[in-house]
């Protein structure tokens, strides 16, 4: 039997008895030591399940994620869609209610209504006057007017009006409307008078309506309701 004198001789021993270290281990390890490696075991082996299903949740987020930026685009396309088709639909009943009441905004202008311009008006209108100068849209532009009103004033002479009209008016309205009353007096050689009908405006034609270069007739809104 060997004799151990020193540590070293201890380690000896057990590296030639394999068994004695088995031995040694029950003796002075506690049991939950013990079990730690087959403790161990089991949660590495829960953890990696673990693992594996917090990776399927994330994919799953991303996925959800992925579709619901899909869908919140979709409907921020609806809704685009939607505020164009009643932004349409706004401004046809404007325009409906507006030709129809032609005579009150030539009153409120202090101008008597004769009639309303017909497009083969403006046609002909256009194709007897000297045009040179002028490009061909805006000719197509002019002809596409929304509204244009021969008049009287108070001495009998002619006025055209030439009016544009949107739920919101903004400065192209002012532009068309102004250059449309140009083009009326260029061809006609009469006065004519620029107007906008809307129900509001944008802030950047407050000046040109103070100054009195471009009217505006004021629609109500409550009374753009279909009939």
């Amino acid at each position: 039997m060997s004799t151990i004198h020193s540590i070293q001789d201890l380690f000896r021993l057990l590296a030639a008895h394999p068994e004695y270290q088995a031995e040694i281990r029950r003796h002075v390890l506690t049991q939950d030591l013990l079990n730690l490696p087959s403790r161990f075991d089991r949660f590495e082996s829960r953890f990696d399940r673990f693992e594996g299903r917090v990776e399927r949740f994330i994919e799953e987020q991303r996925r959800i994620n992925r579709e619901t930026r899909q869908d919140i685009g979709e409907v921020r396309r609806d809704i685009s869609e939607l505020k164009q088709d009643m932004s349409q639909i706004r401004g046809g009943y404007a325009r409906d209610r507006t030709i129809r009441r032609a005579p009150l905004i030539a009153m409120r202008m202090g101008l008597t209504y004769a009639r309303t311009l017909t497009v083969g008006d403006l046609v002909s209108m256009a194709q007897s006057a000297d045009v040179s100068g002028i490009e061909s849209q805006e000719i197509d532009s002019f002809v596409d007017a929304d509204l244009v009103m021969e008049t009287t004033d108070q001495d009998g002479q002619t006025v055209y009006i030439a009016v544009e009209i949107s739920y919101t008016a903004n400065r192209q309205d002012t532009r068309r409307a102004i250059r449309n009353a140009e083009f009326l007096s260029r061809f006609t050689g009469q006065t004519a008078r620029p107007a906008i009908a809307s129900v509001r405006n944008d802030s950047e034609i407050d000046d040109r309506i103070a100054s009195g270069q471009v009217h505006w007739h004021a629609i109500r809104e409550r009374g753009l309701e279909p009939t």
